[in-house]
């Protein structure tokens, strides 16, 4: 009797002990969900709509460099000058990680034209780069042809969230002054690529 009676209380201990880890481990993850709660709840739902808006402006979601094409012709014709040549390379345009679109131009203005030019893309939203050196030719008058390379940015979004339980992620000090830096800079909407002087097609892909 006492060996029958012991071989039912040992299951029935291990079902005990099982149910308490279980319950310990509940009880970590509902304080987790508290703490993550505690942290949404604490958020501003317009101030991340905004800085969500700003941040898929500063670096497209796919390879949108029709967009940055559109801008840097914008500027150019703000300034007043003209792009005789531009050329693209996008690569493939499906993406399952970040990277950058090259781009070769050259830009034909005034002295002013070109450092207003070379000003306002770097303040400019999506963000283009600057890249290489650039090169410079001195032609009749006033005007000058610049030869020049740039990038801009693409990173897709996450396909996963985490955890239900995971902390909120938070951004660090490097990426507050990104952030802090980009809603300075200026977004320049388009309707059409602006004219480049009368040339029948100013943009070569």
């Amino acid at each position: 009797m006492i060996l029958l009676t012991w071989s039912f209380i040992i299951p029935k201990i291990n079902e005990t002990l099982e149910a308490k880890q279980v319950l310990e481990a509940d009880k970590e993850k509902l304080v987790r969900l508290q703490r993550k709660l505690d942290d949404l709840e604490g958020l501003n739902e317009a101030e991340l709509q905004e800085t969500t808006k700003i941040s898929l402006r500063a670096i497209s979601t796919d390879k949108n460099f029709i967009e940055a094409l559109g801008t840097i012709g914008k500027i150019a014709n703000d300034k007043g000058l003209a792009i005789e040549s531009f050329n693209v390379s996008p690569g493939e345009l499906a993406i399952t990680e970040g990277g950058n679109i090259s781009y070769k131009l050259t830009v034909v203005g005034s002295l002013d034209g070109v450092s207003g030019f070379l000003s306002e893309i770097n303040k400019a939203v999506p963000i283009i780069t600057i890249v290489g050196n650039l090169s410079l030719s001195i032609g009749g008058g006033e005007s000058m042809t610049i030869d020049l390379q740039a990038e801009n940015y693409f990173l897709p979004l996450p396909k996963t969230i985490g955890k239900i339980d995971s902390p909120v992620p938070k951004l660090t000090e490097d990426e507050e002054k990104a952030l802090s830096s980009i809603q300075n800079f200026t977004f320049l909407p388009y309707e059409a690529f602006p004219s480049t002087g009368g040339r029948e097609n100013p943009f070569s892909f």
